[in-house]
C-alpha cells in the first residue's frame, strides 16, 4: 500500500471534473500544476503587518522561508494571519481578544 502525499488531496479525488477545476484555480493563481505532481506544497502563514514593530519585519523572513522551500524542491504557497498585539490592545476593550485571537491563528494554520 502506498503512502500518499497529503499535497495529494489538491490534485487527485475521485472526481475528474473537480480535478480540473482545481487545477484551473491552482494555474490561475500562478502554480505550475505538474511541478505540484512531484514535489509538496508547503504553505506559510505569515502575520506581517506595517501596524506593529513586532511583525513588520515578517515579510522579509517570509520570502527568506520561501526561498528556503523552493531550494529544497517543495512549492510554497503564502496566506495571511492576524496579528494581534497586547500593547496596541492594553488598556482597553481590545485586551480581552487578544488570546482568544491566538486561538483562532492557530486553527487557522493546522485547518
Amino acid at each position: 500500500m502506498t503512502n500518499p502525499k497529503r499535497s495529494d488531496i489538491i490534485s487527485n479525488s475521485a472526481s475528474p471534473m473537480m480535478n480540473i477545476f482545481r487545477k484551473g484555480l491552482l494555474h490561475g493563481a500562478g502554480f505550475n500544476t505538474d511541478k505540484l505532481q512531484t514535489r509538496p506544497l508547503i504553505a506559510i502563514a505569515n502575520s506581517h503587518t506595517e501596524l506593529t514593530t513586532g511583525h513588520s519585519h515578517l515579510d522579509r523572513l517570509a520570502g527568506k522561508v520561501h526561498d528556503g522551500i523552493l531550494a529544497a524542491g517543495g512549492e510554497c504557497a503564502e496566506f495571511n494571519v492576524p496579528a494581534p498585539c497586547d500593547g496596541v490592545a492594553m488598556a482597553h476593550d481590545g485586551m480581552r481578544f487578544v488570546l482568544a485571537q491566538r486561538d483562532q491563528i492557530a486553527d487557522m494554520v493546522e485547518t
